[in-house]
C-alpha cells in the first residue's frame, strides 16, 4: 500500500462537490440526499483508488448504474469509471488494464442504454466505447514509463557496481603486479646479501681476503637491490607518463648474465641448452627468465650450494628443468630441513612462479625427487604463428 491520498485526489475528490451540484442543476434536479451520496462515494473512491484500484473500480461501476437509475441524468461518478480504468491500467500489468477497460466499458455501455432512449444511442454509445479505451492507453503509456524509468534506474547501478568492481579488481591485479616485480627483482639480490655475509662472517678471521671478497659482493648485490627498488618505485611515482624511461622486461638473452651474477655469488650453476632456440612472445620470455630467477635464488637460499639448469628448445616449446641437492641440516640443529626451491621460507615466490607460468599458458612442477633432490621443472608453449 502506497502513502496516499495524493494531493491530487485531495483536489479531484473536493472537485465532485462543485460537479454533482452542476450535473444536477443541469438536468432540472434539485440538489438532495442522492446527490450528497453521490459526492461521497466519487470522493471516497477517488481517495481509495491507489489502495485497491480494482475494487474501487468495481465499486465506481456499480455506483454510477445505480445512480443514473435513480436520478436518470449523468453524474460525477461516470468520470470516477473511467479514473479507476486508468488507474488499474497504470499501476497493474497490461492484460489486467485491457480487462479493467472492458468492464468500464459493459459499465458505462449500461449506463448509457439506461439514460438514453434507442435513437439516441449512436452518440453515447461512442462516447462509452472511447473514453474506457483512452483510460486504458493513457494507464499504459504512463505504467511503461515507470517501468522505463526504473529499468534505466536498474541499468545505472548495475554498471556503477561493475565499475566499483573492475576498478577493484584492477587495484588487486596492479598489487599483484607490483608484489611480483618486487620479489623478482630484490628478493634474489638479498638472498646473496644474506648467504655472503654470513660468509664474510665465518672467513673474516682466518681468510680475510675471501671476506673482503664475500662482503664485495654483498655491496654490490646492496646497490643492485637499491637500483631495482628505486627503478619501480620512480615507475610508480610518474603514472601516466611516458613508457619510454622503462627499462625493457629481461629476455632470455639475458639469462647468461643471470646465471653469471650466481656463480659470482658462490653458487655453482651447471647450464646447458639444447635444440634451436626459436621465437617466443614478450610475456613468455619474461616469464622463463623469473622462473629460473626464482628457482635459482632459492637455490642459493636454501640448496647446498650446487644446482644443475637445462633449458630445451624443442618444436612446441621450451622447457626449463632446474634440480639441486637438498641441504640437510648437521646432527643437533633446531630447524626443519629444507627443499631447496622448496624452501621459500614461508613466501609467495614459488606462487608468483606459478602464476607467471600459468599466465603464459605453461605448466609447472615443483617437488622432491627421492630424499636428496628437489626439481623445479616448467613448460612453455610456443604460439602457432611463432613455429
Amino acid at each position: 500500500m502506497r502513502p496516499r491520498p495524493q494531493p491530487l485526489d485531495v483536489v479531484l475528490a473536493v472537485v465532485c462537490v462543485p460537479a454533482t451540484i452542476v450535473a444536477a442543476r443541469a438536468s432540472g434536479e434539485s440538489f438532495g440526499a442522492v446527490e450528497v451520496a453521490i459526492i461521497v462515494v466519487s470522493a471516497t473512491l477517488i481517495l481509495l483508488r491507489h489502495y485497491a484500484p480494482i475494487p474501487v473500480l468495481a465499486a465506481a461501476i456499480g455506483a454510477s448504474i445505480a445512480s443514473v437509475a435513480v436520478t436518470d441524468h449523468p453524474n460525477i461518478l461516470i468520470a470516477v469509471v473511467v479514473l479507476a480504468v486508468f488507474t488499474v491500467a497504470a499501476e497493474r500489468d497490461r492484460r489486467t488494464g485491457v480487462q479493467a477497460g472492458l468492464a468500464g466499458l459493459a459499465g458505462l455501455l449500461v449506463v448509457v442504454a439506461i439514460q438514453n432512449p434507442p435513437d439516441q444511442l449512436p452518440g453515447p454509445l461512442l462516447a462509452a466505447v472511447a473514453w474506457p479505451a483512452l483510460a486504458v492507453a493513457a494507464g499504459d503509456l504512463l505504467r511503461t514509463r515507470r517501468e522505463t524509468i526504473v529499468a534505466a534506474e536498474e541499468r545505472a547501478r548495475r554498471a556503477e557496481e561493475s565499475r566499483e568492481e573492475e576498478a577493484r579488481r584492477r587495484v588487486a591485479e596492479e598489487r599483484l603486479h607490483i608484489a611480483r616485480e618486487l620479489h623478482d627483482v630484490v628478493a634474489h639480490r638479498m638472498a646473496v646479501v644474506n648467504v655472503q655475509a654470513g660468509v664474510a662472517e665465518h672467513l673474516l678471521r682466518a681468510r680475510p681476503d675471501d671476506a673482503a671478497a664475500a662482503l664485495r659482493i654483498v655491496r654490490s648485490s646492496a646497490q643492485a637491490a637499491l637500483d631495482n627498488l628505486g627503478s619501480i618505485l620512480n615507475l610508480l611515482r610518474s603514472a601516466g607518463a611516458s613508457d619510454d624511461s622503462v627499462e625493457p622486461a629481461p629476455t632470455l638473452t639475458e639469462l647468461t648474465a643471470l646465471i653469471d651474477s650466481y656463480r659470482d655469488a658462490g653458487l655453482a650453476v651447471e647450464y646447458e641448452t639444447s635444440g634451436a632456440p626459436r621465437p617466443l612472445a614478450d610475456t613468455t620470455q619474461l616469464a622463463l627468465y623469473r622462473t629460473v630467477q626464482e628457482a635459482l635464488t632459492n637455490a642459493h637460499k636454501h640448496g647446498d650450494g650446487h644446482v644443475r639448469l637445462r633449458i630445451s628448445h624443442a618444436a612446441d616449446g621450451v622447457a626449463v628443468e632446474l634440480i639441486n641437492p637438498v641441504a640437510v641440516p648437521s646432527v643437533g640443529d633446531d630447524v626443519t630441513p629444507r627443499s631447496g626451491a622448496a624452501g621459500d621460507a614461508g613466501g609467495f615466490g614459488l606462487t608468483g612462479m606459478r602464476e607467471r607460468v600459468l599466465a603464459a599458458g605453461g605448466s609447472l612442477h615443483v617437488g622432491l625427487e627421492g630424499e636428496s633432490s628437489f626439481a623445479v621443472r616448467a613448460h612453455f608453449p610456443i604460439a602457432e604463428e611463432q613455429r
